[in-house]
Order: C-alpha cells, then sequence, then structure tokens
C-alpha cells in the first residue's frame, strides 16, 4: 500500500523508529545472553529450563523479527527523503550549511585564539623577537589574525549565522510543505502507527 508522509513527519516517525529498533535489538542481546544459563540439577529443572529458554528464545526471535521490520521501514522512508530533498533543494542547503558551520567554527576559533592573547602574552612575544614593535593594528601573529581584523571577523561570523538561520527556516518549510510516498504493507503501516 502507497502511504503518504509530510516530510517534516517521516524525519521525526524515522527518529522514533530507529530508536525504537535499536531498543528491541539490545534487548534481544541481553535476553539472550540471559537465557543461556541452565540448571543442572535435576531431570524436571532441566526441560522447565528448556521450555523457558524455548519460550524465551521464541519472544526473542519475535522481537529481533520486528527490529529487522522497523529497519526496514526506515531504510524506506530515508530512501523517499533522501530522493525528494535531491529534488527541492534541501540537499544543495545542508552542504551550503555544512560550509557554513565549517567556516564559523573556523573564525570562531581565530577569535578565540586572538582574544587568548593578553597584553603579558603580547609584552612577553615582543620582549623575545616574536613580535616587532610596531602599530598595534599591525601585529600579527603565526596561528592569530591581526587585531584590526576582529571587527570583520565578527561580521563574517553574524552574516554566516544569519545565512544558517534562513537555510534552517527554507528547509523547514520544504519540509513542512512537500510529501513524500512510501510503499509500505499493511503489518509495516500498523507497526508505524502503534510507535508514531
Amino acid at each position: 500500500m502507497q502511504v503518504s508522509y509530510k516530510i517534516s513527519r517521516a524525519i521525526v516517525m524515522m527518529d522514533r523508529l530507529k530508536n525504537q529498533s535499536t531498543q528491541l535489538s539490545r534487548n534481544v542481546v541481553n535476553e539472550t545472553s540471559r537465557s543461556h544459563s541452565i540448571s543442572l540439577l535435576s531431570k524436571d529443572l532441566i526441560a522447565q529450563s528448556f521450555k523457558k529458554l524455548d519460550k524465551k528464545l521464541s519472544e526473542n526471535m519475535e522481537q529481533f523479527t520486528k527490529a529487522l521490520l522497523l529497519d526496514d521501514i526506515v531504510y524506506k522512508l530515508r530512501t523517499a527523503v533522501g530522493v525528494a530533498n535531491a529534488t527541492n533543494g534541501i540537499n544543495r542547503n545542508l552542504t551550503e550549511l555544512d560550509y557554513i558551520n565549517n567556516r564559523v567554527r573556523l573564525l570562531q576559533s581565530l577569535r578565540a585564539k586572538h582574544e587568548g592573547l593578553d597584553k603579558e602574552e603580547e609584552r612577553a612575544m615582543l620582549l623575545s623577537g616574536n613580535l616587532r614593535e610596531s602599530d598595534p593594528s599591525d601585529i600579527e601573529v603565526e596561528g592569530l589574525i591581526s587585531f584590526d581584523k576582529i571587527a570583520e571577523l565578527e561580521s563574517m561570523i553574524q552574516a554566516l549565522n544569519k545565512r544558517k538561520n534562513d537555510l534552517k527556516d527554507q528547509n523547514a518549510e520544504i519540509n513542512a510543505s512537500q510529501s513524500i510516498t512510501v510503499e509500505l504493507t499493511d503489518e509495516e503501516v500498523a507497526l508505524v502507527n502503534s510507535i508514531c
């Protein structure tokens, strides 16, 4: 059956379904490891232990099957969202957001390095010969930027952060207005509805 979801809802659903799948997988692993301890005191206890073990293994297989089904659903949703992102400009926006995040991080680290250079360090560097005495706005240190570039740096960071917010808003609008269609079985639809 074909099911349609808004992209923003599909993204939330993917997170919930993936978290549920991870939790189920962990439970199966934990329970399976606990089930291996069988008491060997008597034939009756052994028989009871095997019945419990068989029941637990059956339950674990059901949970494991459910976890695999959840992973299949997440894959289908992720594929559909990926195709939609490629066609509606989100991929381009995500690439630009990554670029902006990296650039802001670099600029902030340069600013932090500059702010870390206090007057005592500057005086010590001047005395050691690592800085030449000149106009303070012309001082440059390896790994640092010149003092007169700080205002320009701040302006660049603000502009990049504004663009980043604009892109996030644009992505949110696109995701809220665009839908994806996925092919899910009745069982998958019921499972999605029970979790989301």
